[in-house]
């Protein structure tokens, strides 16, 4: 930031005599006691010297606190109104807990948002477990290969996300779970889950869940699809959920510079892509 100012002034002294004891009379004042009133004078009616020093301590602080190769989070701002009108983001040196901000990032079993495929839900069974998302989840048997399950999430702003989903772990479920993820109709991801083990994530909203890893989106929507090509075994379908990741930066380095005129900060940072 820089500040200047320019401007003309005439001023009038006059002096009072001064008699003290012991010592020759004074009167009036020195040519340097002159410049350094205009000095002092110039300063307090331009604000140069508070401005400086105000920024040399802001910016003092903001070097101690922004430390080279440190990882800093930033926050958006949650609301779409905070974020039009520039609400600053929060700023910390820790991720804080995952939020799940957009509409729509969170489809229980059977709800709109989730589809089936091949024969629709025809061939999945109901099997009651103490570990289920109300102590209910769906099944499909060995010989309906090439069924699936589809979870899909709309009205998302451009970013990355990440996929999560739940079931009860039993041992009579795939090792091997394929689940693939899309950013519209593009394929971004495949990972597979075994499913004989409970999801060993986060807990939300009473129940754990298996993270599936994390995309960009740009399109507005994330599509999460678990494919059966469990052979004899059973695969299971309960809820899914997405989050959208925090982005973090590492600062790089942090140089400053200051006049009489102008304070300047100049702050490199990488973004760190998850």
């Amino acid at each position: 930031m820089s500040k200047r100012f320019s401007g003309n002034a005439r001023f009038a002294w006059n002096a009072p005599s001064r008699r003290r004891s012991g010592s020759a009379a004074r009167d009036g004042f020195t040519y340097l006691e002159l410049q350094v009133a205009f000095v002092l004078f110039a300063l307090a009616l331009s604000g140069v010297g508070p401005l400086v020093i105000m920024y040399s301590r802001q910016t003092g602080e903001l070097e101690n606190r922004l430390r080279d190769e440190q990882t800093h989070y930033i926050t958006p701002q949650e609301t779409m109104w905070e974020r039009r009108l520039g609400a600053v983001p929060d700023f910390g040196d820790t991720p804080g807990a995952s939020t799940i901000t957009e509409p729509n990032t969170l489809i229980e079993l059977l709800e709109a948002g989730m589809t089936g495929g091949s024969a629709g839900y025809s061939d999945w069974a109901w099997s009651n477990h103490p570990a289920a998302r109300g102590g209910r989840y769906l099944t499909n048997r060995a010989d309906n290969e090439g069924d699936w399950i589809r979870w899909t999430f709309t009205g998302l702003k451009p970013g990355y996300y990440e996929a999560f989903v739940t079931f009860p772990g039993t041992w009579s479920h795939v090792n091997d779970a394929t689940y693939t993820l899309f950013d519209g109709p593009t394929v971004r991801g495949t990972t597979t889950v075994d499913q004989r083990i409970a999801p060993t994530g986060e807990w939300f909203d009473g129940s754990p869940w298996q993270s599936l890893g994390t995309i960009a989106v740009t399109s507005g929507t994330f599509a999460i699809r678990l494919t059966d090509d469990a052979g004899w075994q059973y695969i299971a379908i309960s809820a899914a959920r997405i989050a959208e990741v925090k982005n973090d930066i590492t600062i790089l380095s942090f140089d400053r510079a200051m006049d009489s005129e102008n304070v300047s900060v100049t702050v490199q940072v990488q973004e760190n892509v998850p």
